[in-house]
């Protein structure tokens, strides 16, 4: 397991060769985890219902502040879709200390299939338009549609200066995550990279 980012990530498998990604807020580098999840699972949904942008699905979330448990904290449980991150197929590495380079082998054909695929993202998402700037929240309501209004402006850089310092509350959480989940025998906890 890598920390690498703002998530602990875990792929679980069961034995009908169903897999999940686990995912947990790395304490210390998220101010707010359970707004965080909540904000997260608004995007993914959203995204899935009103684009073609492919997103995993979101199978169930919590909050810290729905367990009884203090030391728990937050998590996605969303569907594990295979797949290379970007930087491993176009960065070369090792990174020079300027930062990430362009590998010089990729082919030409290669980077126009990504240029392609990340224009028709951004070109999907310009399709939408919020009143602010902000993050989305899932709103259900009675008649049973769904909106996503921008309730919170906190960005990532009042996040960042206003970051947590233990990571004690993680190691005890996850521990007892891996617990819970390696008692069942239908599934097995597979640490990977953090996301």
């Amino acid at each position: 397991m890598n920390n690498v980012s703002f998530n602990w990530c875990f792929k679980v498998v069961s034995d009908d060769g169903t897999k999940w990604a686990v995912r947990f807020p790395v304490a210390g580098r998220v101010v707010y985890p359970d707004e965080k999840v909540r904000r997260e699972v608004a995007v993914m949904r959203f995204l899935r219902e009103k684009t073609l942008i492919p997103v995993p699905e979101v199978i169930a979330f919590g909050m810290a502040a729905d367990n009884h448990d203090p030391k728990m904290v937050p998590f996605i449980i969303e569907e594990w879709i295979d797949g290379v991150p970007l930087s491993t197929i176009i960065e070369k590495l090792p990174r020079p200390s300027l930062g990430p380079v362009l590998r010089k082998d990729i082919s030409d054909e290669t980077l126009h299939t990504i240029y392609l695929q990340i224009a028709k993202i951004l070109l999907e998402l310009s399709m939408h338009n919020f009143d602010k700037i902000g993050a989305p929240s899932l709103v259900k309501h009675e008649d049973g549609t769904t909106s996503w209004p921008i309730t919170n402006d906190v960005t990532f850089a009042i996040s960042s200066l206003l970051k947590a310092q233990s990571n004690s509350n993680l190691t005890d959480s996850m521990i007892k995550l891996c617990d819970f989940i390696g008692s069942d025998p239908e599934y097995s906890i597979e640490p990977i990279f953090a996301s």
